[in-house]
């Protein structure tokens, strides 16, 4: 049977305005669905209070009272011709029943016909319930002015109101005295029937849905974390008709599926516009309270199937012809096997081609493609901040990003790691296309058999790739330029970089296993340290203590006697556009390092302009020991750090190694005893 997907109830943000809020009960006076739901009864909307009864007896024209029981100005116009009767189902019980067991059903096809009118502007979400209690039955919804889709309900009914099943759930926004018409028509599959309608105002607020994999107990409403739905795919699915613009997804810690069966061309589809945050422990109220997004992990992964890695999902998520006001914030997406015929092909982790999807706090781990773009492929003008892609593979260029085209990917303070292809670009692959690079860590990646260990450009006259404040250590390319490489007639910019122990099959010198161009291509750099140019810049260990390039612990922050603090070029950092810090102020500098501390910190005995060169800053304190930042050094200090190393933060990184043992604890407490 055709219909929308079922998925939970909805819950609004605060901020809704129940001065234009209505709930409408079309009320038989006999049978099992007579009565009146209580004003306790939120219904699908989670929106308690008055609810306007109409009967048979009631006005074509009827005025309504607002959820607070007071009058309102706003009428609704329906379509007398068809009584109001009574139907019988053994399955919804309570208020659900009085709500979903009477009300407007044609025996013919037909349309049934419900106008707003005189309401208040805004935004307004239009739950309409067509109460057909059979699985062979259903009617299709839409409202005149919305953006949502027209969409198709009837099943099995419970108390637990899915959408799809029981209710429309639609969006429209009016101007000043405005109105709208819902209508319900009849289907292949069944005749028109509406026994309610709640109408909601929520302003620039948006639909907010809940899921946590681990809930089990029933209702899944969705309203809350307590009853939240236990799966993700079918609230995109619905999101996609509601309008993703309108409607944003908080996802509790677990892993996720894009099916349960062995389709490999099923992805989780981010419909544009929409806001979708992972990361969650399940207790938050705001995202304020999200505090570690990577630390309550929220899979995405494409291991459907068998064990075999090879019937895994093509591509993980699809984020296709997204709008820059969409999100997506706080994942793992990991397993993706893009090793099918044409699109299929490319994309492993996330295949977004015309996207201007907003990512952060992104993990990209362990996908492939048999052609470009093992973690991401895409096109237009994609941004991705502080995120990680680190083993992913392409069998051709891009193994961590493969931008082609149009537009420019954005990515600040963003880490490749691991990752390798047969051809350009183990890490990230420009092609034909701008790209700006600020604050990112290229370490251990491989091309195997072409150009660029760490990133390749190819474009036109005009396609300028920037990296600003990037570091690029001990990465490796089978042919040419272990770190960068540029081909036709592109231009690479350098600029506060550093290029250290990059490798390659066939350069004579340190310099060309760098960077390397070919044709008209050109690298012009700027307070740039290169091998084989300049001092060795004395990474903490960039290899880690594993020996091994491109895993995890690989530590390219920069010793306290590197030459590289303060030798950056302050002018040639991104002012804070986009207000990262939340300080209101834009005409400043870009303010995090890679590991989110304050990009530029003035070092005393460096002698230089205050930032340094590379993806890391070296933060530089008058009085460590002062840990609470009080201005002086007392027992408070002493059992702050002791509870940001018992809680392994990264403030209890004490040494600056980027992990936390016990010698951070011996630094400190010799600081400590030095005092300021």
């Amino acid at each position: 049977m055709l219909r929308s997907t079922t998925i939970a109830a909805l819950v609004m943000f605060a901020g809704t305005a129940a001065g234009q809020s209505f709930n409408i009960d079309l009320n038989g006076t006999s049978g099992h669905g007579s009565g009146v739901p209580a004003s306790t009864f939120g219904a699908a909307a989670g929106q308690p209070g008055t609810w306007n009864n109409i009967t048979n007896g009631s006005a074509a024209t009827v005025s309504l009272a607002r959820t607070n029981g007071s009058p309102s100005g706003v009428t609704m116009t329906w379509d007398k011709s068809t009584a109001i009767t009574g139907i019988y189902d053994a399955d919804p019980t309570g208020e659900t029943a009085k709500m979903l067991l009477d009300g407007q059903f044609m025996s013919s096809w037909g349309t049934l016909n419900y106008t707003f009118s005189n309401l208040e502007a805004g935004t307004y979400a239009v739950f309409t319930y067509t109460g057909r209690p059979a699985d062979t039955q259903e009617a299709g919804v839409s409202v005149v002015g919305s953006s949502s889709a027209y969409q198709y309900v009837g099943g099995n009914m419970t108390n637990a109101l899915m959408p799809g099943v029981s209710h429309a759930v639609h969006v429209v926004t009016v101007a000043a005295g405005g109105s709208f018409q819902v209508k319900v028509n009849d289907s292949m599959f069944g005749n028109a029937g509406c026994s309610a309608i709640q109408i909601r105002k929520i302003d620039s607020s948006r639909l907010r849905f809940y899921v946590n994999k681990n809930q089990n107990s029933n209702p899944h409403t969705g309203a809350s974390w307590t009853n939240a739905y236990n799966d993700l795919q079918p609230i995109l699915k619905q999101t996609a008709l509601i309008g993703g613009a309108h409607c944003e997804i908080w996802v509790r810690s677990a892993f996720y599926y894009p099916t349960t069966g062995i389709d490999r061309t099923q992805s989780f589809v981010i419909p544009s516009g929409l806001h979708l945050y992972g990361g969650f422990g399940g207790t938050e109220t705001s995202l304020a309270e999200r505090l570690y997004p990577w630390f309550w992990i929220t899979a995405l992964s494409g291991s459907i199937g068998t064990s075999s890695i090879n019937d895994n999902t093509y591509q993980v998520v699809n984020a296709a012809n997204t709008s820059n006001a969409t999100i997506l914030d706080g994942f793992t997406i990991s397993n993706g096997r893009a090793t099918g015929s044409g699109n299929y092909s490319r994309g492993g982790g996330m295949y977004a081609p015309s996207s201007r999807i907003r990512v952060a706090n992104c993990k990209f781990i362990s996908n492939s493609a048999a052609i470009d773009g093992g973690g991401v492929y895409s096109s237009d003008f994609p941004n991705f901040t502080n995120c990680l892609f680190y083993k992913n593979d392409s069998s051709g260029a891009g193994g961590g990003l493969y931008h082609t085209t149009t537009g420019s990917p954005t990515l600040y303070n963003t880490s490749f790691i691991g990752n390798t292809s047969t051809g350009d670009g183990a890490g990230a692959k420009i092609s034909f296309a701008d790209g700006y690079f600020f604050g990112c860590l290229f370490s251990g990646n491989t091309a195997s058999s072409s150009h660029g260990g760490a990133i390749s450009a190819a474009g036109n006259s005009g396609d300028d790739v920037r990296l600003v404040n990037c570091t690029l250590a001990s990465n490796v390319s089978g042919t040419n330029a272990g770190g960068v490489y540029a081909n036709n007639s592109t231009k690479v910019y350098l600029d506060n970089c550093i290029l250290w122990g990059n490798t390659d099959q066939y350069s004579n010198n340190a310099v060309d296993r760098q960077y390397g161009t070919n044709s008209l291509a050109q690298i012009i750099r700027a307070s740039t340290t290169v091998q084989g140019l300049h001092a060795d810049p004395l990474f903490v260990n960039a290899k880690g203590n594993d020996g091994v390039a491109g895993t995890t612990d690989d530590n390219c922050r920069l010793q306290t006697n590197s030459p590289c603090i303060d030798a950056g070029d302050n002018s040639l950092l991104p002012w804070d556009f986009g207000d990262a810090d939340g300080d209101g102020f834009l005409f400043e500098y870009y303010p995090f390092d890679l590991d989110g501390n304050a990009r530029v910190v003035d070092v005393p005995w460096a002698g230089g302009t205050g930032v340094d060169r590379g993806a890391y800053e070296y933060q530089y304190s008058t009085c460590p020991a002062d840990f609470d930042k009080s201005g002086f050094v007392d027992l408070d200090d002493y059992i702050a750090f002791v509870a940001a190393f018992e809680a392994g933060t990264d403030d209890a990184d004490f040494d600056g190694t980027g992990f936390v043992d016990t010698d951070d604890f011996t630094a400190f407490v010799l600081a400590f005893q030095e005092g300021c």
